[in-house]
């Protein structure tokens, strides 16, 4: 895994992707569930990010932008159902 710092400037980066329409959301797919609960910890635990050069907290849409999972619960089939 990369720092924290890091990923806050990835974050940035990917919310300006998105604010400039290139994508609209950001899917990290992790090996195991170890990886993921860490990342999801790392995330949770990022309150504020650089959006258009000033400092905003990343919550809410910015926050449901970025798709976290666990490589084994996307080999999962869906139901017809859903």
């Amino acid at each position: 895994m990369k720092t924290r710092a890091r990923y806050i400037s990835i974050i940035s980066s990917h919310l300006a992707a998105i604010d400039t329409g290139y994508w609209h959301y950001v899917l990290y797919v992790t090996p195991d569930n170890s990886s993921f609960t860490s990342l999801t910890r790392l995330f949770d635990g990022i309150r504020m990010v650089t959006r258009k050069n000033v400092l905003v907290p990343f919550v809410g849409q910015s926050r449901t932008r970025f798709l976290l999972r666990a490589l084994a619960a996307l080999k999962q089939p869906v139901s017809e159902s859903e």
